[in-house]
């Protein structure tokens, strides 16, 4: 899609963690050694998406995100449009739900209703014509509106709780609150995210435009012909990667990568074998709909030579999740290790400096760890 738009894409930003850039690098009040946990929820007009993360100085750190891919501004006008409907059935014997076209028209109107009730406490509306030649109206007031929005917002409060309690916070825990997405007006949302944190969320950020912001801002941060303030931004992969392969003639199970993860991070696998293989890699359990296929990739290992006199080969492989949170197979290397007899120190070497030789025999193991 980038290249259509004749775009160079830099990089794959999640809309959470754009909110988070956008919100922290401009704020120059935060401690270097305490972090500021802030809590982004974007109620949008098809989905919500929530964020948790903690801010330093130079830092932005993901901590937990959650999101309701199916809940938004969209549900509360089907919550008024069923209620319109039954209302001009009722009383004028037409089936708005059988017309597309009538039905386009009123739920036009419903989305009209809930604008106005962010600020009032009553809506009139009104549809001329909406079937044979039959003009419609009522009004509405915001007590029913969110009687009738009561299953819809219930269901806000599930991502934002998931989002805790992946961070593993309370809500006295967050210092900061901020609401936005073109959903974020309507007071009985402002109200439960209110009564759940125990402060009134904030909307100083722009309800619309702060993910492009964000992601401007990241990509600013990436070239070489712009200065922006330094922000380190560390993300979190959302979903775990369990990767499964045959061994002795079972199927072992391992997820390299937990739900929460760095990106980027990567991961060094030891695998002992004779003859070529295959790695499958896979989403780990999920309650997101949207993964209907958790397969990601095969990788196919070989062919490689067994050192001679050696059962098998020692294979290190390095998986990484790069800076786009694409899972990569980064490298495979054969490892042939050699025993290699030790000189013995002359006892005059040994006396003379042993703090020396201890220092050394530190540095060695250090260097074999790393």
């Amino acid at each position: 899609a980038g290249q259509a738009a004749g775009l160079d894409v830099l990089r794959l930003l999640p809309d959470t963690t754009a909110i988070a850039l956008s919100y922290g690098i401009y704020k120059t009040d935060l401690s270097e050694d305490a972090a500021q946990h802030a809590v982004f929820v974007d109620v949008g007009h098809a989905a919500t998406q929530v964020c948790v993360c903690a801010l330093k100085r130079g830092q932005v750190q993901i901590l937990g995100t959650a999101w309701d891919r199916n809940l938004g501004g969209r549900d509360l006008d089907a919550a008024i449009f069923e209620h319109f409907a039954k209302q001009v059935q009722t009383k004028h014997g037409l089936d708005v739900r059988s017309h597309a076209r009538a039905s386009l028209r009123l739920r036009m109107a419903c989305e009209r209703v809930k604008k106005v009730l962010t600020t009032n406490p009553e809506a009139p509306w009104s549809v001329e014509s909406l079937m044979d030649d039959t003009d419609v109206s009522g009004s509405l007031k915001r007590d029913e509106f969110e009687s009738l929005a009561a299953s819809v917002l219930e269901r806000l409060m599930a991502p934002v709780q998931e989002a805790m309690r992946q961070a593993e916070l309370t809500p006295q825990d967050v210092q900061v609150v901020e609401l936005l997405g073109s959903s974020s007006r309507v007071p009985s949302v402002v109200r439960q995210l209110g009564e759940f944190f125990g402060r009134e969320p904030g909307r100083t950020l722009n309800a619309k435009e702060t993910v492009a912001r964000g992601c401007a801002l990241q990509s600013a941060m990436l070239s070489p012909s712009f200065r922006v303030r330094e922000l380190a931004v560390l993300d979190a992969f959302p979903h775990a990667i369990r990767f499964s392969w045959d061994k002795d003639g079972e199927r072992v199970v391992s997820d390299v990568f937990e739900r929460g993860a760095a990106v980027p991070s990567a991961k060094m696998l030891t695998f002992y074998r004779s003859e070529p293989f295959e790695i499958e890699c896979a989403y780990g359990p999920s309650q997101d709909p949207a993964i209907s296929d958790k397969h990601i990739a095969t990788f196919a290992v070989g062919p490689f030579e067994v050192p001679a006199g050696a059962a098998a080969a020692k294979l290190k492989i390095k998986v990484m999740l790069n800076l786009n949170g694409r899972l990569v197979l980064d490298s495979v290397q054969s490892v042939v290790e050699e025993e290699v007899p030790e000189e013995e120190a002359k006892p005059a070497e040994a006396q003379a400096d042993p703090v020396a030789m201890d220092q050394d025999a530190k540095e060695d193991k250090d260097a074999k760890e790393d």
